[in-house]
């Protein structure tokens, strides 16, 4: 049977960034840590969908980033690409061997001996479009 799990995080990277080329054109290169927190998720079996119950994850994740980029001027900021690899440190789902109780609506419940797996990490290549602008043109108006 197929499963799917679509999860919603806040993501906190802190980059280290290296400008390789400077001009109107600028390119560079990032990387560093990452804390995310899981905010809420969907999960499918076959044709059962349901809100994704954390009762067995670990909400908090501890990753690395890493990626490239390039930007161009554009009036008083710049218009940026960028590209990143997102490698989860952290496990996603807490170890478990042990029974469940399953209740589909319209059907009789049940319990399952089930096993889940503590090695499933995150693994996201990600795409940014974005306009950086200096707070010092904020801060002047």
């Amino acid at each position: 049977m197929k499963q799917k799990r679509r999860l919603s995080y806040l993501e906190v990277p802190i980059l280290l960034k290296a400008t390789l080329q400077k001009t109107k054109w600028c390119t560079y290169l990032n990387a560093g840590p990452s804390l995310g927190y899981a905010m809420a998720g969907k999960s499918k079996s076959g044709d059962l969908k349901s809100d994704y119950n954390f009762s067995q994850s670990n909400r908090l994740e501890l990753s690395l980033q890493g990626g490239a980029g390039f930007g161009v001027s554009l009036g008083s900021g710049t218009l940026l690409l960028d590209a990143r690899y997102f490698f989860g440190l952290t496990h996603l789902v807490k170890e478990f061997d042990g029974p469940i109780s399953i209740d589909i609506p319209g059907e009789e419940p049940f319990t399952t001996n089930v096993h889940l797996d503590a090695d499933q990490k995150s693994r996201v290549l990600s795409f940014t479009l974005g306009y950086a602008f200096p707070l010092s043109a904020i801060a002047s108006k």
